[in-house]
This record gives C-alpha cells, structure tokens and sequence, in this order.
C-alpha cells in the first residue's frame, strides 16, 4: 500500500475501483441474458478458479519449440444452458489489468496486427494443453478500473438459433499471435 501515510487514499481507490470492476462484471451478466444486446452470443461461463498456474507446457510454431509456464488470473468454465451437457467442456481465460492503456497497444485493436497481443492467444493454448478435451470459448483481457473487455478474442459463440458457432477470424487471429509469439 505504500507508505503508512497514504493507507487511507490506498484502501479508497482500491475500493472504489473493486466497486466498478463488480459493477462492470454485473452489467456483464445480465447483458449476457437480453437478446438486443451483442453480448448475448457470448458462451456463458462461471468463475471456476482464479490463479491458475501452469509450468511446462510446450508450443511449437514456425519451426521454434518453447516452454510456457506462468500464472491465469482467472479460469472460467461453461455453463451455458443452450449448449446442455456440452457447455461444460468450454474455458475462458481472463487476464486482470489495472486499465485499458495497460493492455498491450493500449487497448486499441489495432495491436493484433503489430503482434503485441500474444499473452491471451498463449492462455489459450496452454488451457487446451492443460486440460486435455476442453475447448476455449473466450480469452480476454479486463481492465479493472473499468471492468471493459478489452482484445476480446471469442473463438466460440452461440449463434441467434441457439448453435454453436466457430469463429474462423478470431481461429487466424489466435494463430497468427502464437506465431509472433514464436517470433518473438
């Protein structure tokens, strides 16, 4: 917290900004259950557990084998009725970050193309690799401050007749990030 001075105005913001995140996560809910709003086609998920690590989990792209080990700060399962019994085999990754300019490219979409958003693509792949059968819904970052979603990257989404659906887009997208990744 800082020098004891500053303990009070500490616990305030942190405070104030534990109240929006909740607030941001709350509205996130329930927009996932009205129909007019674009987050109802998200998979539904819940918060299964939070600090999630991971050591050895091997990636290989453009010819370059690495190793990832590192931390999820969050690791959500599906339980989205439209899917029945199949929702539960999806998974969702959050990364905390304390706003959107510290996101990579500061929150501006345009970072996928510079090949800087590669955290959330390599949770992806390691939650596939640590849980052999399950599926990635959803990765994505979220900004505490604000509680938004911030490079989003859905793989999976419910279409509006109550299908499954698979993202091509955002499949090429996450391939591109594992191959910077590499790169990098």
């Amino acid at each position: 917290l800082g020098h004891p001075s500053l303990y009070d105005a500490r616990r305030a913001e942190l405070s104030r900004i534990l109240r929006r995140y909740l607030e941001a996560e709350i509205e996130l809910n329930e927009a996932l259950f009205e129909r007019r709003k674009k987050a109802f086609g998200m998979l539904r998920t819940g918060v299964e557990r939070h600090e999630v690590e991971f050591d050895d989990v091997v990636i290989e792209r453009a010819g370059v084998r690495f190793r990832l080990r590192g931390r999820m700060d969050r690791v959500e399962v599906g339980i989205d009725e439209r899917l029945g019994a199949d929702a539960a085999v999806f998974r969702a990754a959050v990364d905390y970050k304390t706003s959107e300019a510290s996101t990579p490219g500061g929150g501006d979409g345009r970072a996928w193309d510079d090949d800087v958003v590669i955290q959330v693509p390599l949770y992806a792949h390691a939650l596939e690799r640590l849980e052999p059968g399950a599926r990635v819904a959803r990765v994505e970052y979220r900004a505490l401050k604000t509680g938004k979603i911030v490079h989003s990257l859905e793989l999976h989404r419910v279409g509006k007749s109550g299908q499954l659906e698979e993202d091509d887009d955002a499949r090429a997208k996450d391939e591109r990030a594992l191959a910077a990744a590499a790169g990098h």
